[in-house]
């Protein structure tokens, strides 16, 4: 009796968890669509980060497009999170070889720009996926 209560809660954790995840992903997607100017290169690497595990695709996607808005308006934290994030989804996909291309190339922006929360990321993440190569 007691697992089937312990199973029953943690199906309906997951089921809400996932329920709002969704109505964040569709919140993102609404404020996206009515933004220009530096928020979008944020709202874009929200969806990135959001949509990681999910659908590392589409978290490329986004993250290709925040660095483009991110360029254009030099918001240089949102430029090197994007970097981040699009290596991370490389990662989970299994494309090692981009993700470190993304990883240096935000740690170097990272560094060029002071953006020293994301540098101390950067770095994690290339630790990261030594571990993941057994390296």
């Amino acid at each position: 009796m007691k697992k089937i209560t312990l199973l029953l809660i943690i199906s309906l954790i997951t089921v809400s968890l996932s329920a709002n995840n969704d109505n964040q992903i569709d919140s993102l997607y609404k404020k996206l669509i009515t933004v220009e100017d530096t928020l979008k290169a944020k709202l874009l690497n929200e969806l990135s980060w959001e949509l990681r595990n999910s659908e590392p695709e589409k978290s490329i996607d986004y993250g290709l497009e925040a660095i483009q808005f991110a360029e254009k308006y030099k918001n240089y934290e949102e430029l090197v999170k994007a970097y981040s994030f699009i290596g991370v989804a490389y990662r989970i996909l299994g494309n090692y070889s981009e993700a470190i291309d993304y990883y240096y190339n935000g740690l170097q922006l990272a560094k060029k720009y002071g953006v020293y929360e994301q540098e101390g990321y950067a770095y994690i993440n290339i630790g990261n996926l030594n571990i993941y190569q057994g390296y």
